[in-house]
């Protein structure tokens, strides 16, 4: 896993179940709150778990545009694999 699919894993999240949850309300539908509940949910937490700074292994905060860590200040490569980081 790589911080660029982990953001594009988040923003996918939120986008799809922002509509799906704001549907479920208005439209009277169920299944949908639920779903979109769950979508936003997994991306907030795949953000908590994955979202963290190859070198210090540090979480990244909100700045999904960084290009150095705000903690260790080193360059971020968002190709870099973080499965030995976590």
């Amino acid at each position: 896993m790589t911080l660029r699919l982990v953001r594009r894993l988040f923003f996918l999240g939120l986008g799809v179940g922002a509509p799906l949850f704001l549907y479920g309300t208005i439209g009277d539908a169920g299944w949908a709150l639920w779903l979109g509940l769950g979508l936003m949910a997994a991306a907030l937490i795949l953000d908590g778990i994955f979202w963290r700074c190859p070198c210090c292994g540090k979480y990244l905060d909100r700045n999904f545009f960084a290009s150095y860590c705000p903690r260790c200040g080193e360059e971020l490569d968002y190709d870099q694999d973080l499965r030995g980081f976590l």
